[in-house]
């Protein structure tokens, strides 16, 4: 019934297959290749988005009729790299319109002879060659204003700090001569924002992976970038808010900031620091959090707080006292407590939750 609607539609603009592997399987199509050949033929599909584990992805690009203006597509399940060249081919038939790719692939950053001349957004998971970064995107995607997701950078570079800076370096050097004006929104772990060296203005910039070992780099990227809406999502086996205690605001690089988002995520995986401050609660992080935001002049404040505990067997253990705090924050009280300390401030936002993971095993 369903490939028989796919193959009558004349006007559909925009088509999603977020669940590949159950609709082909209820279709009996397992190959994916009676729903590649009715996409195909869509004559006038805008937004295209196609699930991870679609095995006619690149099949459906290629010879597709439409000339999507937004696409949203999973190469992991072709190899885990995708060649800025592979990219160039791949979309060899929709470059003149597409402004808009979401693609979960890493980049091999490598310099193209070929670009996408009206791409206005990119997301990425994941990027590789950071040395290759500034010149590979920029010839690529020339015109770039919307989004960009730079998404990780490579594992090696992880416990290489001194390379990481002089890469950042190379790459803001590059940018004397030929940048981008600006952009709408960048996303990226700290250490590929840090390599990159973006230099435009940046109105919304979402950091990931925020940590005190990183906050060097954090002072960095707020001081070349400067935006106005800043998102630090920060993750902690220990539920505690070192990096907000550490004069991270006290610096020229938020003089425009008016948008904050925190996102705390407290989770039970070993990351290898030990058992430091298990018993850290929410009722004392909050004082610290106030005082670690005066230097700023927000007027729009959004703090999330979520738990994610695993208690499968193997599983670290976790601190019951910071999952309380959280499941027992008293909204109310802190956004007065954030509002009266902070008097630019006209919206603040709270929110709280967390789940658990168990293994559940049937008796007998």
């Amino acid at each position: 019934m369903l490939l028989e609607i796919l193959e009558r539609v004349v006007n559909l603009k925009s088509f999603e297959l977020s669940n590949p592997f159950s609709t082909l399987e209820s279709l009996g199509d397992s190959h994916g290749e009676g729903v590649a050949e009715a996409i195909v033929k869509f004559p006038s599909v805008q937004n295209l988005a196609l699930g991870a584990g679609f095995p006619s992805t690149r099949t459906v690009i290629r010879t597709m009729h439409s000339r999507p203006r937004k696409l949203s597509i999973s190469l992991y399940w072709d190899g885990p790299i995708c060649t800025v060249d592979d990219l160039d081919e791949l979309l060899s038939n929709l470059a003149p319109t597409l402004e808009v790719l979401d693609m979960v692939s890493s980049l091999d950053c490598h310099v193209s002879h070929h670009s996408v001349p009206v791409m206005r957004s990119v997301k990425l998971s994941r990027c590789t060659d950071a040395a290759a970064f500034h010149d590979a995107f920029l010839h690529t995607f020339p015109v770039l204003d919307g989004t960009l997701k730079i998404g990780h950078i490579d594992d090696d570079l992880v416990h290489q700090p001194e390379q990481r800076w002089h890469l950042r370096a190379q790459n803001c050097n590059k940018q004397q001569d030929k940048a981008w004006a600006s952009l709408d929104r960048v996303i990226g772990s700290v250490l590929a924002l840090h390599v990159s060296g973006l230099m435009c203005s940046v109105r919304h910039l979402m950091i990931e992976d925020v940590c005190q070992d990183y906050k060097d780099e954090i002072v960095a990227i707020l001081r070349d970038i400067s935006p106005t809406h800043l998102q630090l999502s920060i993750t902690s086996s220990h539920g505690t808010l070192p990096v907000l205690d550490s004069g991270l605001f006290l610096h020229e690089g938020v003089p425009r900031l008016t948008h904050l988002v925190l996102r705390f995520y407290y989770h039970n995986l070993d990351d290898g620091r030990g058992d430091t401050a298990l018993n850290t609660t929410w009722d004392s992080c909050i004082p610290m959090l106030t005082s670690s935001l005066c230097p700023l002049h927000l007027t729009h404040l959004r703090l999330s707080v979520e738990y994610a505990i695993d208690l499968v067997d193997d599983a670290e253990p976790y601190s019951r006292n910071s999952v309380r705090s959280v499941r027992h924050l008293d909204h109310s009280a802190t956004a007065t407590m954030l509002a009266v300390a902070h008097p630019s401030l006209q919206h603040v936002f709270i929110m709280s939750g967390g789940s658990f993971n168990a293994e559940v095993v049937p008796p007998g």
